[in-house]
């Protein structure tokens, strides 16, 4: 739940972070923002460079073991969007699509949307090889990770904002910043180089360390406010459940004067000197927030403070159950000791802090951190299917879908002149997911976990040019253990005989199926043959290039790739530049193409570990074994290139033209000749094989009945009114004229309840009366007008057309 500019502003004051070594000790990372690292400057426009993201990932950890830092890394089970943090996902997404759609025949490779990232699975694979601590918690991330740092007392490192606020369920009842306060390092502030120290002057001895900047609340303007107060704070300057709250007069009095500030920064300074004052009366601030509100707008403010106060206080015996996990020898105990009062001295203090308000006091337990446990969805599993989890070897995004409610599906780049989204084409594999998790859940009797099916699967996709909903039947499969393999289901699943399809490599099959699934859905759009498709073309040989080199590769391996894909495009401009018929230099429905690829491929893994993991260890499939999503996906730049130029030769003649002309090209020649003929031999026998079975495979997949229905979002949509310090606030806000201000909101009529500060000019924020001025009746030119000038005014409009005509 970020909040939007905050790390800027807190950026800058230097003196809010402090510069650290780190050498010789743990850190515990949050992987979803470490995987958004990784791809942080790649070319996303080409549908991904998942071979460049694997290998910065190797980089980075070997700088880790030079330093000798340990790092842990945490990733998230179940993403439960619900409340208010699902509809502020949905505006945003529908935004984005709608700016997408809008840039229709004007794309370049900045295009908008993003690629599978660095595929989680791909990356968890790399920390196992490597032997790197990882865990994969049930649910929230930042929540998991700041609990794991603060037991073991060492850094959390994240790009999320969320982090400068998290506020230790234990801290919650010290009068001061606790001793072991959440070291947290933004990963922006991080830098991977390793560099060389000096233990001392006298006797130096050289070390290797990775410098980065520690957050130091205590220089920071959060030490003016008590850490149980610090959620209120942050749900009051904006977050993504709560985006905006009305404030009492009291708040705008004490903005900044500075107007050239931007509103969000004015906010943040405001509401910290305004809460500093309940240091000894903490139910005043919840009081006089409530107070602005009124009827069912009060019942709505105190419904949405339930859902995100939580999330900003973490519990740390979870950190201590995670370490026993992940069987990390646990650290001495401490306390959570302060500068101040006694804990029980304060602790006693906190618990005379009551309200008149039942709301406000319930509100105010949730901030000491007595909130209600989320139900464990992982209750009664086998042991095999959570290991499979936590090793996420199936897609924990689809469990949404099943267990909460809905699965707001990722915006991939696709072309918007295709009509359905990319994830169409992995759809039918996709509800298999939830069969076999109904299946699962009724065969346990534990029906009552799948919230999400009522009786139908909630799927959040593009569209044409707008956001949906997929509402999906799902018939639960339950699988007999007894009698039936992974190959059976699957061959039921694709209503074809697999039989014994055992291939040499191993992997060649399961990319067969890939391109066949992928052919089946093509024949919707017309009739396809894999031996002529450019994509499919283009795919299949950068797979099979890229497997031949799995024991060696390297950056070397991936410069080569780039400057082949430079080659060709600087080709292909130079058709462009000779012949006015030429294709078009970025061809957006290629990539639309290579995404679906990949979706299809990805889910197929997905459903395939998913089917194996509720089997015994002797049922696995025998057939399908797949690769790493970095080998049979190296360079979506490469795939979009070398695809368009196969696309300009005879259709005919593509199948030779890969194998005779691009394969001993793109081929990273080796020093022995043998060699390399064996390995171009070898390949070519590969590429053969793949396109050959992959267009004789018989695959036919049960039509998916489903009902779609157009996503009615509360309010309109605003565009941002402007970047604050570096464009870091995002353009997902709300606002809703639905409801009207009450007298005692601290803001022009013009305003909403709902209008965010962000998008409302400075001048706006000042105080204003209590009472607004009467409303008068406007006359047609736009000035105030009584009943009689507003006659004349029309008299006089009316003589004036009669004189024009």
């Amino acid at each position: 739940m970020p909040l939007p500019g905050l790390t800027a502003i807190l950026s800058k004051s230097y003196q809010n972070f402090e510069p650290t070594q780190l050498h010789n000790t743990s850190i515990v990372i949050n992987g979803e923002d470490f995987m958004g690292l990784l791809s942080a400057g790649s070319i996303f426009a080409f549908g991904g460079e998942y071979l460049e993201c694997m290998l910065k990932a190797r980089k980075v950890l070997d700088a880790f073991r030079d330093c000798s830092v340990t790092p842990i890394f945490v990733f998230p089970g179940l993403k439960l969007f619900q409340g208010n943090s699902l509809k502020s996902r949905l505006i945003k997404r529908s935004l984005t699509i709608s700016e997408y759609v809008e840039r229709k025949g004007d794309f370049s490779t900045d295009a908008c949307g993003s690629p599978l990232m660095c595929p989680r699975q791909d990356l968890i694979e790399v920390l196992a090889l490597t032997r790197t601590p990882c865990i994969v918690v049930p649910h929230r991330v930042i929540q998991s990770s700041c609990a794991l740092a603060s037991f073991l007392d060492c850094p959390v490192a994240g790009t999320t904002s969320d982090y400068f606020i998290m506020t230790s369920k234990n801290s919650i009842r010290g009068h001061s910043i606790p001793q072991h306060a959440l070291k947290f390092i933004s990963l922006n502030h991080f830098d991977t180089t390793p560099l060389v120290g000096k233990t001392s002057s006298e006797c130096p001895t050289e070390y290797r360390f990775l410098s980065a900047h520690v957050f130091r609340p205590e220089a920071s303007d959060l030490h003016n406010v008590q850490p149980i107060l610090r959620p209120l704070l942050a749900i009051l300057y904006g977050t993504e459940v709560v985006p905006f709250t009305r404030l009492p007069n009291s708040v705008h009095s004490m903005y900044p004067k500075d107007e050239s500030m931007h509103p969000k920064e004015r906010r943040f300074k405001a509401l910290v000197q305004w809460l500093s004052q309940y240091s000894l009366n903490i139910p005043k601030p919840l009081e006089e927030v409530s107070a602005c509100y009124a009827g069912n707008d009060k019942a709505g403010f105190f419904r949405e403070m339930r859902e995100a106060l939580p999330l900003y206080v973490y519990d740390p015996q979870e950190g201590e159950n995670l370490a026993g996990e992940l069987n990390i020898p646990l650290p001495a105990k401490f306390s959570e000791g302060n500068n101040g009062d006694t804990l029980e001295d304060f602790d006693s203090f906190i618990k005379n802090q009551n309200s008149e308000m039942p709301e406000v006091n319930d509100l105010f337990d949730l901030l000491r951190g007595n909130q209600e446990q989320t139900e464990n969805f992982l209750a009664d599993w086998p042991p095999r299917l959570v290991g499979a989890l936590k090793r996420s070897l199936f897609a924990p995004s689809l469990l949404a879908a099943v267990y909460g409610d809905g699965c707001l599906l990722k915006q991939r780049i696709e072309d918007p002149n295709i009509p359905l989204s990319v994830h169409e084409a992995s759809l039918p594999i996709r509800v298999m997911h939830y069969r076999l998790l109904a299946g699962l859940e009724r065969r346990l009797g534990r029906l009552e976990k799948l919230i999400g099916l009522k009786p139908l699967a909630k799927e959040y996709v593009r569209r044409g040019d707008k956001l949906v909903t997929y509402e999906i039947p799902v018939e639960p499969l339950v699988v007999n253990l007894d009698t039936q393999q992974t190959d059976d289901v699957l061959s039921t699943f694709f209503h074809s005989s697999l039989g014994d399809n055992a291939s040499e490599p191993e992997w060649l099959f399961a990319f067969s199926m890939t391109l066949a699934l992928f052919r089946n859905y093509c024949q919707t759009r017309g009739d396809i043959y894999i031996d002529q498709s450019p994509i499919i073309l283009a795919t299949t040989l950068c797979a099979v290039l890229t497997a031949n080199e799995m024991k060696s590769v390297d950056m070397k391996l991936c410069e080569h790739y780039s400057e082949r894909a430079s080659c060709i495009e600087s080709e292909i401009t130079k058709e462009i530049g000779e012949s006015a018929s030429a294709v078009r230099p970025y061809r957006l429905d290629l990539v639309h193409e290579y995404t679906e690829i990949q979706l299809i491929y990805s889910s197929l893994k997905s459903l395939v570990n998913l089917i194996d993991s509720l089997m015994h260890l002797s049922q696995e499939s025998q057939n399908f074994h797949f690769l790493p999503m970095w080998v049979v996906f190296p360079s979506g730049r490469l795939v979009h290139w070398l695809a368009t130029h196969i696309e300009s030769q005879a259709p005919t003649k593509r199948m030779h033209t890969v194998t005779r002309y691009w394969l001993p090209r793109l081929y990273r020649r080796k020093d022995d000749t043998s060699v390399a003929a064996k390995e171009l031999t070898q390949m070519a026998q590969h590429f053969q094989y793949l396109i050959k079975t992959s267009s004789t495979i018989d695959v036919h997949l049960s039509p998916i009945n489903y009902e779609v229905k157009e996503i009615c979002l509360p309010g309109r949509l605003q565009k941002q009114v402007g970047p604050l310090l570096h464009g870091t606030l995002p353009h997902d806000q709300i606002v809703s004229t639905q409801r009207q201000l009450t007298p005692l909101v601290s803001c022009p009529t013009t305003l909403s309840d709902r209008t965010n500060v962000s998008r409302v000019p400075t001048c706006a924020l000042k105080p204003y009366p209590s009472r607004p001025p009467p409303n008068r009746g406007r006359g047609s030119r736009g000035r105030s007008a009584s009943s009689y000038s507003a006659r004349l005014l029309e008299r006089l409009e009316a003589a004036e057309k009669l004189q024009k005509s």
